[in-house]
């Protein structure tokens, strides 16, 4: 009877040992992924101006932003993937928009060149874009214009 107990414990400990294994095994690890936080503004119109919390996350085939109200939770969600449109997740709180295929398609490209180059800008006069970042100290600072919308803000 005690071979049989041990003989039990060991299946046992190897079914869980290998179970650990490949479980481990399957975790996908990115090992450049970088997340941000800041602050946004969004004037239309020059009328109404409102003020977001915003999450950046960037890996190495995708990027999240998030926008994020107090007590609302997200507002919306855009992920980003270079050389593909973006994909723009509305929530209930957001009005839905178009975004040219042009600026669409960069999107990925100048977000990276934003947060890791020095200084960043462009223009496309043809679907009246512009975005441009900077850095000041420990804060990447941007501007947004598109059409009658504009967005600045700062993420650290």
């Amino acid at each position: 009877m005690p071979n049989n107990c041990s003989s039990m414990i060991l299946k046992i400990y190897i079914v869980t040992s290998l179970f650990i294994v490949v479980s481990c095994s399957s975790i996908k690890t990115d090992s450049f992924s970088n997340t941000f936080s800041g602050k946004i503004f969004i004037n239309k119109n020059n009328i109404e101006q409102n003020s977001f919390n915003i999450q950046l996350t960037i890996n190495k085939y995708e990027s999240i932003i998030q926008i994020q109200k107090p007590f609302l939770g997200n507002v919306l969600k855009i992920e980003a993937s270079e050389g593909k449109n973006l994909v723009i997740l509305p929530s209930e709180y957001s009005e839905p928009f178009k975004i040219p295929n042009s600026i669409s398609r960069n999107f990925k490209y100048w977000l990276r060149q934003c947060i890791y180059g020095k200084n960043f800008e462009t223009y496309d006069p043809e679907n009246l874009f512009y975005y441009k970042c900077f850095k000041e100290k420990n804060k990447t600072n941007f501007f947004v214009g598109f059409e009658d919308i504009e967005i600045n803000g700062y993420i650290k």
